[in-house]
């Protein structure tokens, strides 16, 4: 699929979904540990959370698949998400009340 679609349109797409999340994160009160300059991030996205192994249980419980390392919940958005997907990603992250 990847070759179907083309590795640049997979880290084109990877870039904006990883921004869009990013931005909405930071609107919706949440610290990153992520770099600021796009050039040196990933598409990954670790967000800080005081129970990150909860609210990865609390996700998951909506069919959202992620995961935590100490201190953060780690994202990681591919080409075949949607911007509607990260949406529901972050109301599902601000109902966990950890």
């Amino acid at each position: 699929i990847i070759d179907e679609v083309g590795i640049g349109v997979v880290e084109a797409r990877n870039r904006e979904l990883t921004t869009l999340l990013l931005e909405g994160c930071r609107e919706g009160g949440f610290d990153l540990t992520a770099a600021d300059d796009p050039i040196h991030r990933s598409a990954i996205l670790m967000i800080q959370h005081p129970d990150a192994p909860g609210a990865v249980r609390h996700l998951a419980e909506a069919g959202i698949i992620v995961d935590h390392r100490p201190g953060h919940v780690r994202v990681s958005p591919h080409f075949y998400n949607t911007a509607g997907e990260m949406g529901i990603f972050l109301e599902r992250l601000k109902s966990f009340p950890g």
